[in-house]
């Protein structure tokens, strides 16, 4: 996982990029293929976490291309990481569905982490669309996967290859909330309790994520200040180094559920809120 400043991460993998095109041969095996695919994907991937969406999409578009030579289990890697980042770009959804299709296809849905994420991010879409019972079920079919995974895949909590029950939790605290399930509250508490202390910088972020959670399901349920004011902490608490572009989505959201009968009673709240997060009015 991302445990280094994103500009950090940025410049060594560009660096890094660039030193394996001049090594590789002209005659590229797959071998060098994968690596070279898998390198554009996570310097695309740290792009758009920082908010740098059109460079992410060029290479996002080198990864795919790299990808194809290199096995469908890469093609299946590319397109779903591709797919979960789209989600916070935000870029249009029938894209991302059509990104997870081609995940699942190349995957033919195995058991593995590419399979998995896949059904994450159907799951989060389906349900930005308003289709809770396809959205759900996602989740489940995602449930049953993860059970297939193997230790080697559900133990690694630390290197981006890993899919941990903590990612599992949180996918569903996240589609509960966005769909408004009466069991958000307890998705949310079992995420945030699957986050040990001392964790990670990545850990930190997506726990904080959770948090967020918790306070849109607040705001929406009517309780704007202290769903606003936990939400502030939870930032605070984060520090802005850490404010990926999946935090500053998860923060916007708390926002965006006010509803329209408390709007004008917590105008001023809701003003210093988005001016926090730099959020354009009506975001």
């Amino acid at each position: 996982m991302v445990s280094h400043p994103l500009p950090q991460v940025i410049g060594d993998l560009s660096v890094d990029i660039l030193t394996l095109q001049e090594i590789m041969p002209k005659q590229r095996a797959t071998g060098w293929a994968r690596v070279n695919a898998e390198m554009m994907m996570f310097l695309a991937y740290a792009l758009g976490s920082a908010g740098h969406t059109r460079q992410s999409h060029h290479w996002w578009s080198s990864a795919r291309r790299v990808a194809a030579a290199a096995g469908d289990d890469m093609v299946a890697l590319v397109a779903s990481f591709e797919a979960i980042l789209g989600l916070y770009e935000p870029r249009p959804l029938p894209l991302i569905l059509a990104r997870v299709d081609s995940a699942l296809k190349a995957s033919r849905g195995m058991p593995c982490h590419a399979t998995t994420k896949a059904l994450g991010a159907r799951a989060h879409a389906l349900a930005l669309m308003g289709d809770r019972q396809g959205s759900f079920e996602a989740l489940d079919e995602q449930a049953r996967v993860y059970k297939l995974l193997p230790g080697s895949i559900t133990d690694d909590e630390v290197s981006v290859w890993g899919w941990p029950v903590q990612r599992l939790l949180h996918t569903r605290s996240l589609v509960y909330t966005l769909a408004d399930h009466p069991a958000a509250g307890q998705a949310q508490q079992d995420s945030i309790a699957a986050y040990a202390p001392g964790r990670s910088r990545h850990a930190a972020r997506q726990s904080a994520q959770v948090h967020l959670h918790v306070a849109t399901s607040a705001v929406r349920s009517g309780d704007v200040s202290e769903g606003l004011a936990y939400a502030r902490r939870t930032l605070e608490l984060l520090g802005t180094d850490d404010v990926t572009s999946f935090v500053l989505h998860a923060a916007s959201t708390v926002v965006a559920v006010v509803p329209q009968n408390e709007l004008r009673a917590h105008l001023p709240a809701v003003i210093e809120y988005r001016e926090k997060l730099a959020l354009p009015r009506g975001s």
